[in-house]
């Protein structure tokens, strides 16, 4: 059996992993035997249910990304070596030094309380756009100043005020990811006889949250997902299945930019939807961004809202301004970043 503060620093490894990947590994630590109806219960049962810390990292959800986000959340730094083996033999060598010395691990709580000291940014960023051949994929990295400790963004937008005056950098980099995302997704559309971009659940963090809001036919369909498989799943689905292309504005009338004072961003962005080389509507989507320290500072999506209108009559690009739901996706994406 675990100890108690074996227990209390495995769980928070799990606090960092989807409810979906919780619940499943209620399934296999317990053999399907216990019942839990929430997550609470789940952390309790899997914790209780592992013999020794050898048994709890050699659980199939406790990846490397896994453990890597943990040792940047403590603040610690990372061995030479980042293979999955390495990364556990640190993280229980820090675990003995911290007990040697009768202190604790950081948990989500503590290290909280010390996001909210104010972080320095810079006068200027860089941005850039990089592709690497990672599962046939690009990433998008914005090389901005990455602090070492994880922050709580609660109440670090900056006010409607101070969101008027856009950084000429800031709506550079939100013109360049809408560029890069919509290409990358519509490169997946069979209609355009081009090989895949290598659009995938790589370019979210694994407990993203998607909510889908369709007007079709005079009717209202929608939907929410969570983790990064089903959200890519379902943003591909667009392309691969009902052929779709989506043509992002390329002018700052279709795009919003909107920065956190620690680093998180949030992108609105306006457009049309193709179908076979003819306008079926608009579209208007937002995403949630946080860069990823453990794939070299790349901006993952973390909450993206997408709201889809048929409409075969539009004449003129849609902006930010226009469309009736933008200021509400914006503050329900900011809303959901806390």
């Amino acid at each position: 059996m675990l100890s108690k503060q074996e227990k209390e620093n495995c769980g928070q490894i799990l606090d960092l992993l989807p409810d979906e990947d919780i619940f499943a590994l209620v399934r296999t630590s317990t053999e399907g035997v216990v019942s839990v109806c929430n997550r609470k219960e789940a952390l309790k049962a899997i914790l209780n249910f592992t013999d020794s810390l050898d048994e709890f990292f050699k659980r199939q959800k406790i990846t490397k990304s896994i453990l890597l986000k943990y040792i940047w959340n403590q603040e610690w730094g990372a061995p030479r070596d980042k293979n999955w083996q390495a990364l556990r033999d640190h993280i229980i060598e820090q675990w003995g030094k911290l007990e040697g010395r009768g202190t604790k691990a950081k948990s989500t709580e503590s290290r909280e309380k010390d996001a909210v000291r104010p972080t320095k940014l810079p006068d200027k960023t860089v941005l850039t756009l990089t592709r690497k051949n990672y599962y046939r994929s690009t990433t998008f990295n914005y090389n901005s100043y990455v602090n070492n400790t994880v922050v709580n963004i609660h109440n670090h937008f900056p006010s409607p005020q101070a969101d008027s005056v856009h950084n000429g950098m800031d709506m550079a980099f939100a013109m360049s990811f809408a560029k890069w995302y919509y290409s990358l997704l519509n490169s997946c559309n069979p209609d355009l006889a081009q090989a895949p971009g290598g659009f995938g659940p790589q370019h979210f963090w694994r407990d993203v949250k998607m909510q889908l809001r369709m007007k079709m036919r005079g009717e209202e369909i929608e939907e929410t997902l969570f983790g990064d498989e089903a959200v890519a799943q379902k943003l591909l689905s667009f392309p691969v299945s009902d052929r779709l292309l989506f043509h992002p504005s390329d002018n700052v009338e279709g795009i919003k930019i909107k920065i956190g004072l620690l680093g998180q961003k949030v992108v609105i962005v306006c457009g049309l939807v193709h179908k076979h080389g003819v306008c079926v509507g608009s579209f208007c989507q937002s995403f949630g961004l946080i860069s990823d320290p453990a794939a070299n500072n790349a901006h993952k999506v973390r909450v993206t809202l997408l709201k889809m209108v048929e409409n075969s009559m539009i004449e003129v690009m849609p902006s930010v301004k226009s469309d009736v739901d933008a200021l509400a996706i914006e503050r329900l994406t900011v809303s959901a970043l806390e």
